[in-house]
């Protein structure tokens, strides 16, 4: 899902319009702001905006260490407690 470099937007609203399912408005600081309920991942924003202030989900800090984009993050990955070899088969069999 996209998101909003607030520090890089200028408050142009150029992205506004061009949205084609209307996921995309200005706040009250004049930053624009996504609404991931709406927004069907077209990437035209990301097309449209001059300073590439939009951005694409892999990049938002926010998210880092949920467990989302790349597969990193979240546990349930390998290595993370699941049991790998620790404790499989109780000492039975002769290993």
């Amino acid at each position: 899902m996209p998101w909003v470099d607030a520090s890089k937007c200028s408050g142009c609203g150029i992205c506004v319009p061009k949205c084609p399912v209307d996921a995309i408005a200005m706040n009250s600081e004049n930053v624009a702001v996504i609404d991931n309920a709406k927004c069907t991942y077209c990437g035209i924003c990301f097309d449209v905006c001059p300073l590439q202030a939009i951005r694409p989900n892999s990049e938002n800090p926010a998210m880092r260490g949920q467990g989302m984009g790349r597969g990193l993050g979240g546990g349930g990955g390998l290595g993370r407690g699941q049991g790998y070899g620790r404790g499989l088969g109780g000492g039975r069999g002769g290993r």
